[in-house]
């Protein structure tokens, strides 16, 4: 759903940049780094600074949390990259150290569970997922200190997973409850609030709320726009909502049309995330033929299957309108 909401060496040279010097404030240089690069849409580069962050704080007291922070935006950033496996490993890691430094039941620890949730959701693994976020939302309703928009997180992960598990009403109570929360804060997160308008536009749309679903999908697709830039590889989830509302309104010409788009944002970051990538391909795939284009049809099968080759056990789905949707779409060898 959304670059993830909200939701990573020693000596390494990052692309294109000098070597990655590893010294006493090494650590912070790089996760500060990092998470502009992350905010930007730059996951793979993000990934190199928090690695060689988390090799700076190597010589730190285990019990600092200098690696917990680290850990959990490694997480954020292997999960955008499609690494699941690598994801859970670091997401599992800091919440075992979370609750070593700060206690079983602190609310900071909602954060590594929230990105767990997202991961075994993309998965698939709903019922793992929806544990995952129900433990993050108990540490966060349960501490006045936790802060709004970390509510709002956690219960907007709650109601993507409650819509991939066909539970329309829960999923819509819940999505508006993120969405209420967010529009309070000053200013709102907007990656946080688009993530959640873009997940009830998979609600409505289910619901058979057509215009209302069309109507919050502008207002998306306005929001992120506005707080992002036109380019920004994460409208690659609205654009790809888009493109599925289009196609199973039989408006094939223009779904084709916005998938390119979002394919072509998401390859302008890091490459784009292999699963992703497939997802996309195969969906327009499919609406090529319908169209008659055959041998363009024939070109994206052609990348969807060299793609989906390293994509192999990668799902991927920012945003639960697609996730359905575009994964139905995808064609029979």
């Amino acid at each position: 759903m959304l670059g993830r909401c909200l939701v990573r060496l020693g000596m390494l040279c990052v692309a294109g940049q000098s070597a990655v010097l590893i010294a006493d404030d090494g650590w912070q240089q790089n996760l500060e780094t990092g998470k502009t690069l992350q905010r930007q849409g730059h996951y793979a580069e993000a990934k190199q600074h928090f690695l060689a962050a988390f090799a700076a704080a190597e010589h730190f007291a285990s019990n600092d949390g200098r690696k917990f922070l680290i850990r959990i935006q490694l997480g954020l950033a292997t999960a955008s990259l499609g690494q699941y496996s690598e994801a859970e490993n670091w997401d599992r890691e800091a919440i075992r150290e979370g609750a070593d430094i700060k206690g079983a039941y602190d609310w900071e620890l909602s954060i590594p569970l929230t990105n767990l949730a997202m991961v075994y959701r993309d998965e698939g693994k709903y019922a793992k997922a929806e544990e995952a976020a129900q433990r993050a939302w108990d540490a966060v309703s349960e501490n006045s200190q936790a802060p709004p928009s970390t509510r709002a997180v956690a219960l907007g992960t709650l109601g993507s997973i409650a819509y991939l598990r066909g539970n329309l009403p829960q999923a819509e109570e819940l999505l508006h409850g993120s969405i209420a929360i967010e529009e309070k804060l000053q200013p709102p997160d907007a990656n946080i609030l688009a993530q959640d308008l873009n997940n009830l536009v998979g609600v409505y749309w289910k619901e058979g709320e057509r215009e209302e679903a069309l109507s919050t999908l502008q207002n998306a697709y306005a929001l992120y726009q506005k707080a992002f830039g036109p380019g920004h590889p994460n409208l690659f989830y609205i654009l790809s909502a888009t493109a599925a509302i289009e196609a199973d309104s039989g408006q094939y010409d223009e779904a084709v049309k916005t998938i390119k788009e979002a394919i072509r944002l998401t390859q302008a970051a890091d490459g784009g995330n292999p699963a992703l990538l497939r997802d996309a391909l195969a969906s327009e795939v499919t609406w090529l033929r319908k169209l008659g284009r055959k041998d363009e049809a024939k070109r994206a099968l052609a990348e969807a299957k060299t793609i989906g080759a390293a994509a192999a056990q990668q799902t991927f789905a920012q945003y639960t309108v697609d996730v359905s949707d575009l994964k139905k779409t995808r064609p029979a060898d």
